[in-house]
């Protein structure tokens, strides 16, 4: 993983992995000039010690990055804590896990809505939340990029992230309130007090979702 710093430049951390495939708006095999070119853009990176696989359904997998954006990342962005703080606390803890395990059913719907669960690509959302937090647990005091943003006084990719989720749903006709609450919180109320110890701060953005 990588986040961009104050300065501009890129801190790289000791997590890597890359999901590559060709971007198709309907599942058809690829020509063989663009599995050609997938080859050699996979076979570059493994040879160079990343792990790097092909998936026949990129969609699919950009959806499945999308789950930890719009969970992990936003809930950050939103208490200003990295994922590692919230387990510093029991009463932070319990509300990000609830908080994340609500929006993870939601988001789970849409992609199934969506297709992406026939391609078995959607996780069991238990083990996805546990296996996030497993690493945490082991000191990776990574900053998401939503919190990043925030810290930086930059804009937030709300819309890509979340907006486009909350879209699909109603389209679907599939109900998303913690999402729908979730985006319209930092459409609204983004600028929520940075100085406020952490389980206060918690408090405040839980008080404020549910007033939305």
């Amino acid at each position: 993983m990588t986040n961009i710093q104050a300065n501009g430049e890129v801190s790289h951390g000791t997590f890597e992995r890359v999901r590559a495939g060709i971007y198709k708006e309907t599942n058809i095999p690829n020509t063989p000039e663009e599995q050609q070119a997938l080859d050699g853009f996979v076979n570059m990176l493994t040879e160079s010690n990343s792990d790097a696989v092909e998936i026949p359904n990129v969609a699919a997998g950009k959806y499945v990055k999308n789950l930890w954006n719009a969970s992990f990342g936003m809930l950050s962005a939103l208490t200003r804590l990295t994922p590692l703080q919230w387990l510093q606390d029991d009463s932070s803890f319990k509300y990000a896990e609830e908080t994340i395990s609500e929006m993870m059913n939601e988001l789970l719907q849409v992609g199934r809505a969506l297709g992406y669960g026939e391609s078995n690509y959607l996780p069991d959302p238990r083990v996805f939340i546990e296996s996030a937090f497993n690493q945490f647990r082991e000191g990776t005091d990574f900053v998401p990029s939503t919190l990043l943003d925030v810290r930086l006084g930059k804009p937030i990719e709300v819309e890509a992230i979340l907006g486009e989720v909350v879209r699909a749903a109603k389209t679907n006709q599939i109900p998303t309130p913690v999402s729908y609450n979730r985006s319209q919180t930092f459409i609204s109320d983004i600028d929520l007090d940075i100085d406020i110890h952490l389980p206060n701060l918690v408090y405040r953005a839980s008080r404020s979702i549910g007033e939305k």
